[in-house]
């Protein structure tokens, strides 16, 4: 599978309990495999003590320096009696990825195995430096990056270069074997793989080939959708630059009519956001009015309402497109309802999310995961009053709707070219978020809108006219 560089260096920690140091003997860490997927460490530990001990053994991978750099970590228990020397052989997760990877194998004497591990429980531990170098036949495949949705691009599934290459060897048809042959690597990490985005329905088995069950976009498609985007972009400047006396005179009136806040930062008026006018285009006008009317054809566009920000199970919604940067908007765009309520989540770029260690268990139960914002990330509040944003995004959507149709069929004309069956809502997700990306970048460039704050935005609306 490659060529295979290992380092190793050996820690023991005493941690400050001399005690526990003699009480706990442990070997050198010996890892006989590293070909990626599940594989076992190897080492003997002894218990000096009087009495049983409950040991911790932390596994942790991660890569470093390449444009994916996924890590795992795995976390096992063992029970040694006192006076006895066992063989532990906790497992290591290996992800499919090229490049420099560092293994740490942590050893914690532990009072309670359900309990959080500290540092100072640590009594030894065992770091290695790998590097995994691609062959040449897969040099073809590494050519071109692979992107996933947002969110979907951080999840475990998707977090690995393998897992985005299996995507490219799968849409041309390619099974298991030649796709081993070809990357060098074991079957069972590879049938392993897709069965697990099976389960999934992210791939199916048409009997004698696999297909994936959402559209993987090429870097030659990607470059024939590209212009469509940009002279939409165009058309939205225009538009928006051209109505832009119109908005503000709309506000002057609705002032006039005691509608909205005399105070422009009155965070409990529904209307404040109006006179912000970098979310309510960027956001309000080109996500929740535009990006639904062209996605969802004005249906709530609520693309995480079934999961989570970490799990990020978004099927109807899925794609994959090849090319990089230049072809990828950048546009964060997550919308959800509560009761009555309705929140909107909004980034001029994706933020960084903490998620719970055990989001992937809430997933497989059907539970949503916990997550937060991180901090460079916090978004400015406002309450959204949807009727007065209906009116305002009006200014501007009823020129742009008359596009929408023509648009979506020069979508479509090129998806029908490169063999897809038709646009899903994945497809047209991509390709909005391309087009509004490219849309405000020349709004902010002509400065008819300045970019406010981090361009994290969240707002809550309770109005009855929010579309349900």
């Amino acid at each position: 599978m490659y060529r295979l560089w290992i380092v190793t260096a050996v820690i023991c920690l005493l941690c400050g309990f001399t005690t526990n140091a003699a009480d706990i003997v442990v070997s050198d860490v010996e890892l006989p495999n590293l070909r990626w997927g599940t594989q076992e460490a190897s080492f003997t530990i002894t218990n000096n003590s009087n009495h049983y001990k409950f040991i911790s053994v932390v596994s942790e991978m991660e890569f470093e320096g390449t444009y994916l750099n996924p890590s795992r970590s795995t976390r096992s228990n063992y029970l040694v009696f006192d006076g006895e020397t066992t063989t532990i052989t906790p497992e290591i997760t290996v992800p499919g990825n090229y490049g420099k990877a560092r293994i740490k194998v942590k050893i914690y004497d532990v009072v309670d195995t359900l309990d959080p591990i500290f540092e100072n429980q640590k009594v030894y531990e065992q770091p290695f430096f790998v590097s995994y170098h691609a062959p040449e036949t897969a040099a073809p495949y590494l050519q071109e990056r692979v992107d996933m949705p947002p969110r979907v691009n951080q999840h475990p599934d998707f977090d690995s270069e393998f897992s985005r290459i299996l995507l490219l060897m799968i849409e041309e048809g390619k099974l298991p074997n030649e796709i081993a042959r070809l990357l060098e690597c074991d079957v069972q990490f590879v049938s392993s793989k897709i069965t697990s985005l099976m389960a999934k329905n992210y791939i199916v088995n048409l009997g004698d080939v696999y297909t994936t069950e959402f559209p993987v976009i090429t870097v030659e498609e990607a470059e024939q959708l590209r212009p469509i985007a940009e002279r939409m972009a165009d058309s939205l400047t225009s538009i928006v630059t051209r109505r832009m006396p119109a908005y503000d005179s709309l506000i002057t009136a609705l002032e006039a009519e005691g509608k909205m806040p005399d105070d422009t930062n009155a965070f409990a008026h529904g209307g404040t956001i109006l006179y912000h006018k970098y979310p309510m285009i960027s956001g309000v006008l080109m996500w929740y009015d535009l990006g639904s009317a062209f996605i969802t054809e004005n249906r709530p566009l609520r693309v995480f309402e079934r999961t989570d920000l970490c799990n990020a199970f978004i099927r109807p919604y899925m794609y994959a497109i090849q090319g990089g940067d230049y072809f990828q908007g950048r546009h964060f765009y997550h919308e959800r309802s509560t009761g009555p309520s309705v929140s909107i989540l909004f980034g001029d770029t994706l933020p960084a999310i903490t998620c719970e260690k055990d989001f992937a268990l809430q997933g497989r139960y059907n539970r949503k995961a916990r997550w937060q914002v991180d901090q460079g990330y916090i978004p400015e509040a406002f309450m959204l009053d949807t009727v007065l944003a209906r009116q305002a995004t009006a200014v501007f959507s009823q020129q742009v709707q008359p596009l929408l149709r023509p648009l979506y069929m020069d979508v479509l004309k090129v998806a029908k070219e490169n063999r897809h069956t038709g646009v899903s809502l994945g497809y047209r997700w991509y390709f909005w978020n391309l087009t509004a990306t490219l849309a405000v970048d020349r709004l902010i460039e002509n400065k008819v809108i300045a970019r406010r704050g981090n361009g994290q935005f969240k707002m809550e609306a309770y109005d009855l006219g929010f579309k349900q």
